[in-house]
């Protein structure tokens, strides 16, 4: 959806560039989850990587200029343990409000 959003900005003739811009908002940090498999949790935190890899050489093409997403500095939190039982509190941080 990010790079959709982003291609409607570009028809409006908003340019993407510049030192250190980056158009991405959304990454895999943002994602959290708790599963009580814990080769399920190895499986999702791949799967998400691999997903962001492909959307950002995707973004790539939208924007017309080279992410550095290589090597991978963000991650997924996804944790090993029992929903019902664990303090999502301690998985999920509290919303930061500005």
């Amino acid at each position: 959806m990010e790079n959709e959003v982003l291609k409607l900005l570009q028809g409006g003739s908003i340019s993407f560039g510049g030192e250190g811009f980056n158009p991405i908002q959304v990454s895999i940090g943002q994602f959290y989850g708790i599963e009580i498999n814990d080769f399920a949790v190895t499986v999702a935190k791949t799967a998400l990587w691999i997903a962001e890899s492909q959307m950002m050489r995707e973004t790539e093409d939208v924007v017309h200029m080279d992410l550095d997403f290589l090597p991978s500095k963000s991650y997924a939190h996804i944790v090993w343990g029992d929903a019902l039982q664990l303090d999502w509190a301690e998985v999920v941080p509290p919303p930061v409000i500005t």
